[in-house]
């Protein structure tokens, strides 16, 4: 069983609940040291690494010195980590689809909390911007399909309320995603046409006797 197998064992048998008997002091420390030794070589899956060393030492007592580390050693391990997983998101969003705006948001956020530079994790002001454009336009285009395949009185407002919000963000024209300004008015006519129809009648009030 190699050392990230064994962590995550450990995980699930740590006692998370309150007053957690301190016979389980070893097993703390013992996978408190395989996620030391998992974050000198950090990959994208670092984040359970990281979890495993906060909850020994802020939870379970567990000393620095004890694993052989310093403060300034957590702080590296956490910048560390940070910038391997913002290499991986980084990865997804040269291959955008509908869901790389949460990829671009975790890459964004993992790169300041860690302080890292776009250098730091391989890239560059540039590049972030094609790569924002990229998946606006492919988020764009993806809306755009469902609209058209399926104007579901339920789903297309929102899904238009997406569509003006991408287009308006100036990253990419009509053209570029293979529409036009007339082909998005109508398809906002259908909808409302169909969400007209499938709109329940308003309840009508029931006469009182002194009404």
């Amino acid at each position: 069983m190699n050392a990230r197998a064994i962590l995550a064992a450990l995980l699930f048998s740590l006692p998370w609940s309150i007053g957690a008997s301190a016979g389980n002091a070893k097993e703390d420390l013992r996978a408190a040291r395989i996620a030391v030794r998992e974050l000198h070589r950090p990959d994208s899956h670092c984040s359970i690494d990281m979890l495993l060393l906060y909850t020994a030492i802020a939870e379970d007592g567990v000393a620095l010195m004890e694993l052989g580390i310093t403060a300034g050693d957590v702080r590296h391990f956490r910048s560390a980590c940070d910038g391997a997983r913002a290499k991986r998101f980084l990865a997804n969003l040269k291959h955008p689809d509908i869901t790389c705006g949460a990829d671009l948001s975790i890459f964004r956020e993992l790169v300041a909390d860690g302080g890292l530079s776009l250098k730091d994790v391989g890239t560059t002001n540039g590049e972030v911007r094609r790569l924002t454009a990229a998946c606006h336009r492919a988020q764009a285009q993806e809306y755009l399909l469902q609209l058209r395949k399926n104007l579901n009185g339920r789903q297309c407002g929102l899904e238009l309320i997406q569509l003006y919000g991408l287009t308006s963000t100036g990253d990419f024209s009509l053209e570029s995603i293979g529409t036009s300004g007339k082909e998005i008015a109508g398809l906002r006519a259908a909808c409302r046409k169909v969400q007209r129809e499938v709109r329940p009648p308003a309840p009508q009030r029931k006469k009182g006797p002194f009404i």
